[in-house]
């Protein structure tokens, strides 16, 4: 399940001393809100691990759980993730963007497409074999590029 979650200010006040550190902690903790609800976080933030947040203390390890990949649209991101909600776990997910002119864009995992289906494939490889599948990004030039990670519960 991809939980709501709270930040715990008491514990990044105790952690991060500086003033202006604190506030971008927090501005980092802040979440970003899919179309369908389900909260995201805008990059990955290793802080999670200081137990900020008042429900999780930790990330689990990446051999336990760590999932990631790219889509061109916020749409098929919300079709993947359907699993996530159903499940027992609890997930957390972070967000960037990445130009399609990077060379080394499949470092990013695999093709999310518009169905939300996990292709397996490479972008270019994929819409080469299924051109019906194509559709325009919804930020020119750049895919949507997600991590998925397991929270450990406090």
């Amino acid at each position: 399940m991809i939980p709501k979650l709270t930040i715990n200010e008491g514990k990044i006040d105790e952690i991060w001393k500086e003033k202006e550190f604190n506030d971008y902690v927090k501005e980092a903790l802040d979440p970003v809100l899919l179309n369908d609800g389900t909260e995201v976080y805008m990059y990955y933030a290793d802080f999670i691990d200081f137990g900020v947040f008042n429900e999780f203390n930790s990330l689990k390890p990446i051999s336990e759980f760590y999932n990631y990949g790219y889509c061109d649209t916020e749409d098929a991101l919300i079709r993947y993730l359907e699993q996530y909600k159903k499940d027992s776990e609890n997930y957390i997910v972070f967000l960037s963007f990445m130009s399609m002119d990077y060379e080394k864009y499949y470092k990013n995992g695999t093709y999310i497409n518009k169905d939300g289906t996990d292709t397996r494939e490479d972008y270019y490889y994929y819409i080469d074999e299924h051109p019906e599948m194509k559709v325009p990004q919804e930020i020119e030039n750049k895919w949507i590029c997600f991590t998925i990670r397991k929270l450990n519960k406090k």
